[in-house]
Formats: C-alpha cells, structure tokens, sequence
C-alpha cells in the first residue's frame, strides 16, 4: 500500500466521483486496474470459460483422489495391524518376520499419513472435504 502515485502498478488508474475531484476527501485515492474486456466474438472468452472449468475439475480430481488415497491408507493399516496381531498369537518361527514387516508397514503409512496432512494443509479446498479426508485418516494413530 502506498500514496506515491510513482509506486501505483501498471494499469492503475486513480478513481473520481463524478468526473473530478472530490473536496473534502484530501489525502483520499483510490485505484483500481484497468481491465480489458475480451470481444464476445473473439472466442476468448469461451476460452477463459473453458480453462476455469478444466482447473476446476482437475481440482476434484485432485481432492477425489486425495479421499481416495485416504481410506486406502486407513485399510491398509488395518490390514497390517491384523496380520501383525495374528502373527503375535501364532508364535511360530515365520510369525517374527510377518511381525517385522507389518510394523515397517504401519511406520510407513504414518509417514504417507502426516505427509498427506501437510499437503492438503498446503491446499486450499473445502473445509467438508479436509475434514472427510481427515476424518477416513483418523484410523491411523500418530
């Protein structure tokens, strides 16, 4: 923010009520950017239209996938906890390796499960989203 007219950005044009200035409002000004407006012919706009939407859906392809990779994740370590459980009961020979890798797994989801956290705290998306997102990783514990 500034008051020095040479500092304004390109495009920025100072805004009088009534075609001139205001008395009493010294010290007063305001700005705002100039912008073109595409030609309805030109096709720009279709094209402007066009990008919106596509960024759209690629950021609900993008949210989808994140809920998707999400109950995946809690599945997984679930699964993981089983085997580990299961193994803890048979206490056989074998039982020490499931027991090991079912941990290595379980530590392994954890670090996709805060990196996954710290990414979509990176995003902005809807809050109903982060929560179901956070709610389907919730099965992890920390």
């Amino acid at each position: 923010m500034t008051d020095d007219p040479s500092k304004f950005p390109p495009g920025c044009v100072p805004v009088r009520k009534n075609g001139g200035e205001e008395k009493g409002a010294a010290g007063s000004f305001s700005l705002i950017p100039e912008a073109e407006v595409p030609d309805a012919g030109s096709g720009q706009v279709e094209q402007a239209v066009s990008a919106q939407r596509q960024r759209l859906e690629e950021r609900r392809d993008k949210i989808a996938g994140w809920r998707d990779r999400a109950s995946e994740l809690a599945s997984q370590y679930e699964q993981a906890v089983a085997r580990r459980n299961q193994a803890y009961n048979s206490w056989s020979y074998d039982s020490r390796e499931v027991v090991r890798k079912s941990l290595e797994e379980m530590a392994r989801i954890k670090k996709e499960k805060q990196q996954m956290l710290q990414e979509i705290k990176q995003s902005r998306i809807p809050s109903p989203d982060r929560q179901a997102i956070r709610q389907a990783l919730s099965a992890i514990p920390d």
